[in-house]
């Protein structure tokens, strides 16, 4: 039963940018991902950053299809939608307000349900995002589009496209990318030692499903060792994504 669960489960990758999108996903028992796209038998994958709402119904279209439906007059089309949310745009269509954010959050949510629109029945357990240059003000847009969406910081992760090479590990924190390298551990510890400051009393570390609690308690005895007057706890934390959650109080 449970080797059947995790054959039907996938994880999606998202690039995004103000012109497009695009969506690939990687099952189990899949070699490599693959990309998708809106036309059947096409091998267009970048799917426009754009919403179609109808005039006069709460209607909504996004993609291709607001593109084609942008050429009549029967709709108002939002684009530049990763711009206007960085910017905390309200929009006006058809007197009513939409903050840029949610229009935001409409069109990715559109996007992670595609590859299931288009056939494949498997559980969504992890999605990362990717987008060209990863700021604060991003971070926390996309903290705001996870919630309005219901996804956890363990199952969803945005990414810097510029900053992480192929193989590399990468550290995140509330100020956007804190350590980028080829080993993990060196990576976890300069990404905990940008976090950890004179008011730091308790780090705690959450393992991940692919970690094991030994690499975990070694990383933490380093820790130690560097910061004698901060409290490491170690805790199996599960998440599908990251290999280590980590906290500072």
């Amino acid at each position: 039963m449970g080797e059947e669960m995790e054959a039907n489960t996938c994880y999606l990758g998202i690039e995004l940018n103000d012109l497009y999108a695009m969506v690939s996903y990687m099952q189990p028992n899949m070699e490599e991902p693959e990309t998708v796209s809106t036309i059947a038998g096409s091998e267009n994958y970048r799917i426009p950053t754009l919403l179609a709402r109808r005039k006069n119904v709460g209607m909504w279209y996004y993609g291709e299809d607001a593109g084609r439906m942008a050429k009549t007059s029967e709709v108002i089309c939002v684009d530049s939608l990763l711009r206007r949310a960085a910017a905390s745009e309200v929009i006006t269509i058809a007197k009513e307000s939409y903050d840029a954010v949610d229009l935001l959050a409409l069109f990715i949510k559109k996007v992670i349900e595609l590859p299931q629109k288009l056939g494949n029945t498997s559980h969504v357990t992890g999605i990362v995002l990717t987008v060209d240059h990863l700021t604060k003000e991003l971070i926390g847009i996309f903290r705001h589009v996870a919630e309005l969406l219901g996804l956890s910081q363990e199952t969803f992760a945005v990414i810097d496209d510029k900053e992480i090479k192929q193989d590399d590990y990468m550290g995140i924190g509330d100020k956007g990318i804190l350590s980028v390298g080829t080993d993990m551990e060196k990576t976890v510890l300069e990404m905990i030692g940008e976090m950890i400051d004179e008011d730091s009393a308790i780090l705690s570390i959450y393992y991940g499903e692919e970690m094991n609690e030994d690499s975990a308690n070694e990383i933490a005895e380093k820790v130690e060792e560097e910061y004698p007057d901060v409290e490491v706890e170690v805790h199996y934390g599960g998440q599908p994504i990251y290999y280590y959650v980590i906290s500072v109080e």
